[in-house]
């Protein structure tokens, strides 16, 4: 099939549902499909599309016709610049949620005084393999990311582990509010 074709295709099937907004998701579906906005469907109209890309693109349109949510049949949704896996079971981030966040970042930005300033203390894993520790201080608030550990090189007989040094962390033990832990 051309890429003309196709599209005309796809909109002729998706128009037959009336809750779905054919123009608008079709083009979302051949830019995830093909990576292909409306110009280049047009400035290509006469080229065939690769079968293993049409394959995909009609198990999505075939999804979507029967009723799933555009964004499960695609498994990728941007989300305020950032691509994010959905699918079901999968709260699907819309644009009044976008609104809301925005809201709330503004009221944060307000109420944080100009005069705090973010601390980032890296106690470990910098140009090394392991202890990765990375202390994140906002006022009186420590947020920790990871606690790694290394094992010794063979200069260091009798030693078991390499931990970092976290007397920082045990002197401002009361500001710390919680550790991510990015990988195990």
């Amino acid at each position: 099939m051309t890429w003309r074709e196709l599209y005309c295709y796809g909109q002729k099937e998706l128009k037959k549902n009336a809750n779905i907004s054919a123009d608008s998701e079709l083009l979302h579906i051949f830019w995830h499909c093909f990576k292909m906005e409306k110009s280049d469907i047009i400035l290509n109209s006469s080229e065939f599309a690769p079968k293993k890309d049409v394959d995909k693109f009609f198990e999505i349109l075939k999804k979507r016709k029967s009723g799933m949510p555009l964004q499960y049949c695609i498994g990728k949704w941007e989300f305020m610049n950032i691509e994010l896996n959905v699918g079901e079971g999968v709260l699907i981030p819309r644009e009044d949620t976008a609104v809301l966040v925005n809201a709330l970042l503004e009221n944060l930005a307000k109420k944080w005084s100009q005069t705090k300033k973010l601390k980032i203390i890296p106690l470990g894993g910098l140009d090394e393999i392991g202890k990765n520790l990375t202390a994140f201080e906002y006022g009186n608030e420590i947020i920790m990311v990871d606690c790694g550990m290394a094992f010794p090189d063979d200069d260091m007989p009798g030693v078991d582990m390499v931990i970092n040094d976290i007397s920082y962390l045990e002197k401002n033990w009361q500001k710390i509010r919680g550790i991510f832990l990015t990988h195990g």
